[in-house]
């Protein structure tokens, strides 16, 4: 079981964590460590009014806002460890 710091909770796609202190989003690594994503802008590209991320879940782009994840409830999560043989 892998426990992350003190501030991070997961979000409706696994393998990604939002840090309430830090207001980042970040995704977990196959070797355990925590990589921020980056955070876009709106501009006249991308049809946003807020701040957002982008993530990958199986292989589909999802786009998270900010004001969703800020809205989000700490709670603790367990990660699974698949050990390989």
């Amino acid at each position: 079981m892998v426990i992350l710091p003190v501030g991070f909770t997961a979000i409706e796609y696994p393998g990604y964590f939002w840090n309430i202190k830090a207001k980042a989003l970040y995704s977990i690594k196959v070797s355990g460590v925590l990589k921020e994503l980056k955070r876009y802008k709106p501009n006249g590209f991308n049809h946003m009014n807020e701040d957002f991320y982008v993530v990958s879940v199986n292989g589909k782009r999802k786009v998270l806002s900010l004001s969703y994840l800020e809205n989000l409830v700490i709670e603790d999560s367990e990660i699974e460890v698949v050990s390989r043989v």
